[in-house]
């Protein structure tokens, strides 16, 4: 897009001028303060520049004594290989003007139509044009203050001149997301660090908490274990007084048959000690009277033989009295002797008899005291029985009642838990197990709970983390990448660049370089320009080693050289021969013609 006129109204010195402009190089001329600053200043405030070298206050730039001034420039939208520079506005030209007023207000219209500063610099970038750039619009004195530039400005110029400044700008968007990235990285790091201690803690505090739940249940287990042991063991007392009742019951049984058969037994040997006895009597009576017998018949046979009786009588006497016939004397004395035999022998057997039935009594009888004495002490041990099963029985029924009771206690603990072990172990152990838990009184039923929120939360922060070392990654990758583009298209504008301004500061018999500087790091990035003239070894251009020529000779040198790279299609510089010689002049001169000849600049 070209500028077709220029129409300043009350303009600084001007109160209505119309400058027309054509393609290619435009030179105004005339003396000095004719209002040619004035004419480029107010293009580039139409253009949207914001600020002005010739006064701080916009108002100050309206002509004295009038209240308002008027800069309007033609542009020309006419459609170029089939498109015109503004699709959007379906004109060839378009009206662009900026109005500002002593009380301090000032606006821009588009075609008439009233529009914001802001939209006319975006509608003019994109043809990229930038009125505050000094390489597109070089104002009076702004010579000097490109030359007193560093390096990394003149770089950004440059760029935003040639249209690159966008390969800067993605470059420091992703520095930006990487340092971001980098920041969240190291956020979440901190994050994950405190996260991760407390975590530990509160692992620490899960895992004693796990201990505690193992020992509370095992105090549980311990006190149904203790329970049902004492439940058991009471049941087995019982059982085993059961067992004894059992035992006793049947020893009693057994002890009462004992007495009965051995009633029976002392009542068959009292029978037969008595009958023994009283055979033994009989036989004993027996064995007397065949003694008193013998005697008798011992006397008679005495008298007889003694007296040697013959009376007859006498001898029928002592017959009758024996139960014998009537003997002779001899026959009587005979039979007597005989019956003395007889009488002796009968009385001694009936008394042997007699001993040996008594002795048998008497043996019988032993016996008996023998049963006697046993019936005596089984009804000792049968009273003693039923004291001690009667007192069974009352202890049983406690032992019972005692066995249920605990029973019934250690079924409200819980289900009944086998155990070999005696109540007093199990209750060793149990003061153990409640000696351990005093250790974890600190320790809440919180730990499981917060143990799991940290841990959740912990694996968020370690997603996140990844996913920070990711966008780290990517945002390095990304800048790399940005970086290599931006190195590559500013590298070769400025390896053109240094062959045009080499040529054409040849032709100014001068030599020179413009060299790009610090491409690692894209903020302290520049662009280094060296000059030397009549054979001189090129330095750094910078206000105080060239003279006044030299510096402008450089400048508008390095200008020229890098005209084919600004997109703006509108560039102007003001009083670029200050210091030149009539012959610098003339070589410059030609050599802008040179750039511009044959383009569609202005």
């Amino acid at each position: 897009m070209l500028i077709r006129e220029v129409i300043l109204e009350n303009f600084m010195s001007h109160k209505y001028s119309r400058i027309r402009l054509g393609p290619g190089v435009n030179i105004i001329c005339g003396p000095n303060g004719a209002g040619k600053s004035s004419i480029l200043l107010g293009i580039s405030l139409a253009l949207g520049q914001s600020h002005t070298e010739r006064s701080r206050r916009l108002k100050d730039l309206i002509r004295w004594g009038e209240d308002h001034a008027r800069i309007t420039l033609i542009l020309d939208n006419s459609p170029r290989r089939g498109r015109r520079p503004i699709p959007r506005i379906k004109k060839d030209y378009i009206v662009l003007t900026r109005v500002l007023r002593s009380d301090g207000r000032y606006w821009f219209e588009l075609d008439g139509v009233a529009a914001t500063r802001e939209r006319v610099r975006r509608l003019l970038a994109r043809l990229g044009v930038d009125p505050e750039n000094m390489l597109v619009v070089m104002h009076q004195g702004m010579v000097e203050r490109f030359v007193a530039l560093g390096p990394v400005e003149r770089l950004r110029l440059m760029e935003e001149a040639a249209g690159l400044a966008e390969f800067r700008r993605r470059v420091l968007s992703a520095r930006r997301k990487l340092e971001k990235a980098l920041s969240e990285e190291k956020a979440i790091g901190e994050l994950l660090s405190d996260a991760r201690q407390t975590l530990e803690y509160w692992r620490e505090q899960y895992e004693r908490y796990q201990e505690k739940k193992q020992l509370l249940m095992r105090r549980d287990f311990l006190e149904r274990e203790l329970a049902w042991s004492r439940a058991s063991e009471a049941e087995e007392e019982a059982s085993r007084m059961r067992e004894d009742l059992r035992a006793s019951l049947s020893e009693l049984s057994s002890t009462e048959a004992e007495l009965a058969r051995l009633e029976d037994r002392s009542a068959e040997l009292s029978g037969r000690v008595a009958k023994l006895r009283e055979e033994a009597s009989a036989s004993l009576q027996e064995a007397f009277e065949e003694r008193a017998r013998s005697a008798r018949i011992e006397a008679y046979l005495d008298l007889l033989r003694r007296f040697k009786l013959q009376d007859e009588l006498l001898l029928n006497a002592i017959s009758s009295s024996l139960g014998l016939r009537a003997l002779s004397l001899r026959e009587a004395t005979s039979a007597l002797a005989r019956m003395l035999e007889e009488s002796s022998e009968k009385a001694s057997r009936r008394l042997r008899k007699a001993l040996e039935l008594e002795a048998e009594a008497m043996g019988l009888y032993d016996r008996l005291v023998e049963v006697r004495v046993r019936l005596e002490v089984l009804r000792i041990r049968r009273e003693a029985l039923s004291s001690s099963i009667r007192a069974l029985e009352e202890e049983l029924k406690s032992a019972e009642a005692r066995a249920r009771e605990l029973v019934e206690k250690a079924e409200a603990v819980g289900p009944r838990v086998p155990s070999a072990r005696p109540p007093s172990e199990v209750e060793a152990e149990l003061r153990h197990v409640e000696g351990q838990l005093l250790a974890y009184r600190d320790v809440t039923e919180d730990a499981e709970r917060m143990y799991e929120r940290y841990s959740e939360l912990y694996g968020e922060l370690e997603a996140r983390a990844r996913r920070a070392k990711e966008n780290r990654e990517k945002a390095m990758e990304e800048v790399r990448k940005r970086m290599e583009a931006w190195r590559s298209v500013v590298g070769k504008m400025i390896e053109n660049v240094d062959a045009r301004f080499r040529a054409i500061l040849s032709r100014l018999h001068g030599d020179g370089s413009v060299s790009l500087l610090n491409t690692e790091d894209i903020e302290e990035a520049g662009v280094e320009i060296k000059v030397g003239f009549r054979g001189a070894r090129p330095v750094p251009l910078d206000s105080y080693t060239q003279s006044g020529g030299e510096r402008s000779v450089a400048t508008v040198a390095f200008l020229l050289a890098l005209q084919q790279h600004i997109r703006s299609p509108f560039r102007a510089v003001d009083e670029y021969d200050v210091h030149l010689d009539p012959i610098n002049r003339q070589r410059l001169a030609e050599a802008l013609i040179s750039t511009v000849e044959g383009s569609d600049v202005q």
